[in-house]
């Protein structure tokens, strides 16, 4: 083939080309180092010479390289410049050079931290206030977290008596945060939090709030009121009160106008944490018309079952001045026994699509997602919008504690559920890779022994051997396959995977696929050097095309080696790139071993690849 055309692009459109300027080659590493790796961001290095001229470049700055031949043309790297370090050598006529080196977006998919699945959840929804309620333990106020100015709540107290705390109790099923704890001292007398909104007021036309609650104590109780005190002694209290009956049933009242009051039929102070939503509509009347103010609610569900209406509603629903939270010293107001978390506010009402993904945050954690559904949830949490992803085969996830969990660790561990592969590919875009992807591979290169550049090495020993493998499960059994066989000639290699399955079964499938993959020591190579240069056009078009998990077979091997041809795997490559040359190192992994049938282990379907 003929010397490729590369191209190093800045800006954020990639307008700005400064391969004029490169010294000698571009350097991109991509990938890992082998099957059992976890994939690392990609990196890019090079030289520019900055004696004439200084281009403009930042931290931060979006970079692409290219590269074209025969005709075709592929980006070997898409990122963002991290480090720019310039030299030059003694005396002012020597050279001056810079040297910039890149990351792609995995890197800052690794970098950043994710909240709990809940917390994550609503953050997507961007409620206008959000008071998660897990200050630490000696706080006696909470703050909101939306960043929109809203007042804090604060500490009061009605009467004497009852206790206040923070940074324990009773939070959210799917999240190992904290809660806010009422214990009040009798239906009149305990702690509450208040908070004044005059100077932002809060409206009921159109509404959806939420919160989480969790009580054992079956008796009356107040979790939430939305008031307006200056009109209280002429239209009564409160404007809207959520909490629950003596029976321990859900409770919606209001003292507006007609006022209403409604309650559920199902005890929910049970000692579980439960999602209460609400959803507020006001249709106000004119012209002689009555209007009404609407209210539903749900626990734990998205079908609002509980409604409560005023029809005789002739005037606007006033703004709200203030909301007591445990209680309220206002009239009928019970004080609770309860912990309270993630009090939730969207000034509109939310579709039916994102009431359904708050509730399954909040209770299952989204245990019915897919593998590439729970990609694409991960995604959209960290900004990720430019996706392709396969159909995964798992399509039941377990609940994830993505509290602290970097994205990309999230996403390999549903990868790894899947037995897939979740990787940044040379454009920028977030890929990944199913079972099938490997289970049933194309080619995509054939390459003669002949042709590549280093004599290819083929290496037998127990650095890939398993065969013992544990793996555990969120909320279920660990589950342990082993091969007593291959431990009584090569000694026990053990392995432990966590993976997010939803059921035994699968777990030990899973086990039973490690072993039966990697029972046996083996020859593999790990390593193929390649000088694109000296291969055919049609070569490098298929070499071009490579991607992490790329099937190539190198054909034409001496009569040495264990067979005629090899099938391997593409796990991660190093290429260097000029204006006269292009190698690249690729790093390698079998293609493993297909049914064989009749074979107590290695037959059963379940556990084993078709090949």
């Amino acid at each position: 083939m003929s010397a490729p055309t590369l191209q190093v692009l800045t800006g954020s459109t990639y307008a700005t080309n400064i391969t004029s300027q490169v010294l000698g080659e571009v350097k991109v590493t991509r990938g890992r180092q082998d099957e059992f790796g976890e994939v690392q961001p990609s990196t890019l290095d090079f030289t520019l010479d900055i004696s004439d001229s200084i281009p403009t470049l930042s931290i931060g700055l979006p970079i692409r390289v290219t590269a074209t031949a025969n005709a075709v043309t592929t980006n070997r790297f898409t990122g963002t410049i991290t480090a720019m370090r310039t030299g030059w050598g003694r005396g002012s006529t020597a050279m001056s050079t810079m040297t910039v080196t890149a990351v792609d977006s995995l890197a800052a998919l690794s970098r950043r931290r994710l909240s709990g699945v809940l917390t994550q959840a609503v953050t997507t929804l961007a409620p206008d206030i959000y008071y998660p309620l897990d200050e630490p333990e000696g706080a006696t106020s909470c703050g909101d977290r939306t960043g929109n100015g809203w007042p804090t709540l604060a500490l009061a107290q009605r009467g004497t008596g009852g206790t206040f705390t923070l940074g324990g109790g009773t939070g959210p099923a799917t999240e190992p945060s904290t809660s806010a704890t009422f214990e009040r001292a009798s239906a009149t007398t305990g702690p509450y939090l208040t908070a004044s909104y005059t100077a932002k007021q809060l409206q009921l036309f159109s509404t959806t709030f939420a919160f989480v609650v969790s009580s054992s104590t079956v008796a009356a109780q107040s979790w939430i009121r939305l008031r307006r005190p200056d009109m209280e002694s002429s239209d009564g209290t409160p404007l809207l009160e959520i909490g629950c009956t003596a029976a321990g049933y859900l409770q919606i009242k209001s003292a507006y106008r007609a006022g209403f009051t409604a309650a559920g039929t199902v005890n929910i102070c049970d000692g579980l944490p439960h999602l209460i939503l609400v959803v507020c509509n006001e249709y106000p009347g004119g012209f002689g018309i009555a209007g009404a103010f609407n209210v539903m609610a749900g626990v734990d569900s998205d079908t609002l079952s509980l409604t409560a209406n005023d029809a005789t509603n002739s005037t606007r629903v006033p703004s709200i001045y203030q909301l007591d939270l445990g209680g309220s010293a206002s009239t009928g107001s019970n004080m609770a026994s309860a912990s309270i978390s993630r009090l939730m506010l969207w000034g509109r009402e939310l579709s039916a699509g994102e009431r359904s993904s708050l509730v399954a945050a909040a209770t299952t954690g989204f245990i019915t997602d897919s593998t590439n559904g729970r990609i694409q949830r991960i995604a959209t949490w960290a900004g990720i919008t430019n996706l392709a992803l396969e159909t995964g085969s798992v399509t039941s996830v377990a609940h994830q504690d993505t509290t602290g969990l970097s994205p990309i660790a999230a996403m390999q561990a549903v990868a790894a559920t899947e037995r897939g592969l979740v990787f940044i590919n040379g454009s920028g875009q977030l890929v990944f890779h199913t079972r099938s992807h490997r289970n049933a591979p194309t080619w995509t290169a054939l390459v003669d022994a002949n042709a590549l550049d280093e004599d290819v090495t083929f290496t037998t020993d127990t650095q890939a051997l398993i065969n013992k493998a544990t793996v555990n499960r969120p909320a279920g059994a660990a589950q342990t396959f082993q091969d007593t066989a291959s431990i009584a000639a090569y000694d026990e290699y053990a392995t432990d995977a966590e993976l997010l399955f939803t059921n035994d079964t699968d777990a030990y499938d899973a086990a039973a696929w490690l072993v039966n993959t990697h029972g046996t020591p083996a020859p593999r190579i790990s390593t193929v050097t390649l000088d694109l240069l000296t291969q055919t056009a049609a070569i490098t078009q298929q070499l071009q095309a490579l991607e992490l998990g790329s099937l190539i077979g190198i054909t034409g091997l001496p009569s040495q080696a264990p067979s005629g041809y090899v099938a391997l795997f593409v796990e991660g490559w190093s290429e260097s790139i000029s204006v006269d040359a292009w190698e690249m190192v690729l790093n390698t992994s079998p293609l493993d071993s297909g049914l064989v049938l009749d074979n107590g282990a290695y037959g059963q379907l379940d556990y084993w690849r078709l090949g």
